[in-house]
């Protein structure tokens, strides 16, 4: 048996990076998922699971090594969709004589040059047992050569553990990690496989051991206490079983684990659309706590159209030789707005009211946009590092209206970084009342800034729109704007999820 497939493309997409109960970190699903006959596609083809995976709102596709031609049509057709392929899965056997690889390993490296897929290797062997050491001098120098040769085309390489192979337990992965000490080799966290192997209880300390090598994680529902059992206990649509995934993505949380998350499916009975559906609904509410992305993908499916000249990059940093402008990298998860960072305003697709949001961005030097709330009501964001007395325009304030209704609110502190550094903004917002008839009973409020972990706004009301909003009505939903047109500025990792209260 093989299991999932993982990546290490740090989307900001954002269910995504760095924040809590997966929120922050894009949900995939591996090819276990989608071929109901796995390893074969002989019920939906490959475009055929793509689109339902979009549908679904999955961040993409892993897939299952085949001819290099055809693993480039898949990844392809996946980019074209904006659901990218974030992996593939391919095999390796450990003789004493050294490591046999993949002979399709190379053909398909090359066919995946520029795509920031994952080499997911898992390893197995019969002339040396499961987590075995002695292993490791015969496998080393196979394993160096494979993170040399994804080096040359810009990929990475991950230890798959798993049950029975050579390669058996992250311990494993780790401990080859470290021997190959390649920076673009690293290893993958397999829920199910370490269930299994009866490391349940030990799940936190080797969360914190895989750490500095962790590229890739990847989970389902299961049932906790199982270990040795079966694989129908082990591997079970999302938010079924007895074990505590939100607690496992805690565990994520505390090491800082930042990348997306693959969902294993391998032998579920249940037709693809059923099981899926189930498991998105699972993260969207019982895993992410209702979290949803608004992800930065290569398409930009999820925002509106005109999109003017934002782009997709893989980071974001000052250029060397002008820190007035902001200079991208290979990938995707990050948004700047064009080279010279005057575009158009880029609205979301999603609409929302009462919600909470999270923002990370980076500023150039001397720079200037705004997150505007329901396209209307803008919360700054500029370069205000140093500024002794923020007022309402500096990063943090909430912006004017432009008239004596509302002058505008300023931060109570500067919680401002140097420009070049992501900062955060973690946003609580109650959309105005209306009763049926369209009258407006109360006002948009900003219950809640924290800019950087501090709060810098808490009870502002927001009598009508800012000044410079998208529109001058006001209605009980909206998108979420970004503001292009005022100077470079990168977005990553922007998330809501929303949280209906009381009327008025």
């Amino acid at each position: 048996m093989r299991n999932v497939i993982t990546p290490t493309m740090l989307v900001s997409f954002l269910l995504l990076a760095g924040v809590g109960r997966g929120a922050d970190r894009p949900l995939y699903a591996m090819d276990t998922c989608t071929k109901q006959h796995y390893p074969q596609s002989d019920v939906l083809s490959p475009e055929a699971q793509i689109d339902l995976l979009k549908r679904l709102g999955y961040a993409g596709i892993a897939w299952t090594a085949e001819d290099p031609a055809a693993v480039a049509t898949v990844a392809k057709a996946a980019s074209d969709r904006g659901v990218p392929m974030w992996a593939i899965y391919l095999g390796a056997d450990l003789t004493t004589g050294g490591l046999k690889t993949d002979p399709r390993l190379v053909a398909i490296a090359e066919s995946l040059k520029g795509r920031d897929t994952l080499l997911w290797l898992h390893v197995g062997s019969s002339a040396f047992a499961p987590s075995s050491p002695a292993g490791d001098a015969a496998a080393v120098p196979g394993l160096r050569l494979i993170a040399d040769l994804a080096a040359a085309r810009g990929l990475r390489v991950a230890l798959y553990p798993h049950t029975g192979e050579w390669v058996e337990r992250v311990q494993d992965a780790v401990r080859l990690a470290k021997l190959v000490n390649r920076p673009n080799f690293g290893v993958t966290f397999n829920l199910c496989h370490a269930l299994m192997v009866g490391d349940e209880a030990k799940i936190p300390a080797l969360l914190k051991e895989a750490a500095p090598h962790l590229f890739a994680v990847t989970l389902n529902g299961a049932d906790s206490g199982a270990a040795r059992t079966d694989w129908q206990r082990l591997i079970r649509p999302l938010g079924e079983g007895t074990f505590d995934t939100a607690s496992f993505l805690r565990e994520l949380d505390r090491i800082k684990f930042r990348g997306p998350i693959g969902l294993q499916g391998y032998g579920l009975s249940t037709p693809p659309q059923d099981h899926l559906a189930a498991s998105m609904q699972a993260w969207r509410t019982r895993v992410a706590g209702g979290w949803l992305p608004l992800p930065f993908d290569a398409g930009l499916a999820a925002w509106r159209e005109p999109r003017g000249k934002w782009f997709v990059s893989g980071d974001a940093k000052l250029k060397p030789d002008d820190d007035k402008l902001l200079a991208g990298g290979p990938g995707a998860g990050v948004l700047i707005n064009a080279e010279d960072g005057r575009t158009v305003n880029l609205l979301s697709n999603a609409e929302m009211g009462d919600c909470e949001l999270h923002v990370e961005f980076m500023m150039a030097k001397q720079s200037n946009s705004g997150v505007y709330l329901m396209g209307r009501y803008e919360v700054q964001v500029l370069d205000s590092w140093g500024v002794a007395q923020p007022g309402y325009g500096d990063c943090g304030g909430i912006y004017t209206t432009g008239d004596d209704s509302f002058a505008g609110s300023p931060p109570r502190v500067n919680a401002s970084l140097p420009p070049g550094q992501w900062q955060t903004y973690d946003i609580v917002f109650r959309a105005p009342r209306f009763n049926p008839a369209g009258k407006k009973l109360s006002n948009a409020r900003f219950e809640r800034v924290l800019h950087n972990g501090k709060v810098v706004q808490e009870n502002v009301e927001v009598p009508k729109p800012t000044v410079s909003a998208s529109w001058n009505d006001e209605k009980p939903m909206g998108p979420l704007m970004l503001q292009g047109d005022h100077g470079p500025v990168a977005y990553r990792n922007l998330r809501y999820r929303s949280t209906p209260r009381a009327s008025p």
